[in-house]
């Protein structure tokens, strides 16, 4: 039988020109992972996703999975009250001390004086914006 097969090959002429050339030939297996890098990405995340979902839905939790707050809601409620009583507390004293003191801390003249400022200020703006001068058209929208 290994005598038919030599003489049939030896028979046997092999057309060069007609043979088709693989251009993958030779090519590293990592280049097909990189060509079908967008399936294999949704793969993964699918492979990723799954595991999560099979730990956060069919696992039964246990008291060390949930997070332990620092301080409680009560301490920390507590914890406000006691500072806005402290800010009111000392509020009240600086008033005091000032009231004492002979100081207040409104002036009331300084307050009617800044407020008749603006209004003639604001007189006077509408004035000039009422002249119809094409420069201040935009200023008369507002």
């Amino acid at each position: 039988m290994a005598d038919a097969l030599i003489q049939i090959s030896e028979g046997v002429q092999i057309d060069e020109t007609k043979i088709a050339v693989d251009p993958t030939e030779g090519q590293h297996p990592i280049h097909e992972l990189i060509d079908d890098r967008d399936r294999f990405r949704h793969e993964i995340h699918e492979q990723i996703g799954a595991r999560m979902k099979k730990y956060l839905v069919r696992t039964e939790r246990t008291k060390s999975d949930f997070v332990k707050p620092r301080v409680s809601e009560e301490l920390a409620f507590a914890g406000q009250v006691q500072s806005h009583t402290n800010a009111e507390l000392q509020l009240k004293a600086q008033k005091e001390a000032q009231s004492k003191a002979g100081k207040e801390d409104f002036d009331k003249d300084a307050y009617f004086k800044l407020k008749e400022e603006i209004k003639s200020r604001k007189a006077a703006k509408e004035r000039l914006l009422n002249q119809g001068l094409p420069e201040f058209e935009a200023y008369l929208r507002f």
